[in-house]
């Protein structure tokens, strides 16, 4: 039994696609009907967005599967789109992951690299048969592909300065993910440590990323 919340939520992004749809046919030129199918399944919502193909009279009938996309029925958290011509997407197999890995990520739901990405490293641990190997391997794929877990194309891992555990797990848990976001708050970010941590290990911990910070500066420019 689906929530009265999520039909509402299911119901506005079909709107969305619609309208993504309708436009997408003016401009190019298509003259058949369009439709949006939902299926609910393994506790997933899969949305697929299709037009009939009247372009092209040799494949009269056919219809052209434009968006597709899995939502988690419980969540709605959105899976990116595994065909969608609206926004472009990275496969996860670019990755070259192992296919044990590979599995492991898409039955979480997760499509493409860009979802994979929105995950931070904690976030990303919690996937099920997903230990520290795995992780590994993801983030190394990740690296040699200038993608980073919890942040843009390009950024640099808090995994590169080489973190203590503690100082590692408390930026995790404030959503500190990247070198860039740690810049970013300079020198916010003592204050929102300081906060959320005893004063003792805080003093550890601040001391260590600075140092840190300053090391691997010097070494990147």
């Amino acid at each position: 039994m689906i929530r009265k919340e999520t039909e509402d939520k299911i119901t506005h992004k079909c709107e969305e696609i619609a309208t993504l749809l309708e436009e997408y046919k003016n401009f190019n030129g298509y003259q058949g009907k369009s439709c949006i199918e939902i299926i609910i399944k393994d506790g997933f919502i899969h949305v697929d967005a299709k037009v009939d193909n009247d372009k092209d009279p040799a494949s009269s009938g056919n219809t052209y599967l434009l968006y597709t996309a899995k939502y988690n029925a419980e969540t709605m958290h959105e899976c990116k789109g595994i065909h969608n011509i609206f926004n472009d997407v990275t496969p996860l197999s670019t990755l070259k992951l192992s296919e044990r890995t590979e599995n492991a990520i898409r039955r979480a739901g997760i499509e493409s690299v860009e979802e994979l990405c929105e995950m931070g490293p904690r976030d990303i641990r919690t996937i099920r048969n997903f230990g520290e190997v795995r992780y590994k391997e993801v983030y190394e794929a990740l690296k040699k592909n200038s993608f980073c877990l919890g942040g843009m194309p390009g950024d640099t891992s808090i995994d590169e300065i080489g973190l203590s555990p503690n100082t590692y797990n408390e930026l995790l848990k404030n959503g500190i993910y990247t070198v860039e976001k740690i810049k970013k708050y300079y020198p916010e970010y003592t204050k929102k440590i300081l906060i959320k941590t005893n004063t003792g290990l805080a003093d550890k911990i601040v001391k260590e990323l600075e140092e840190k910070m300053e090391r691997f500066t010097s070494v990147t420019g």
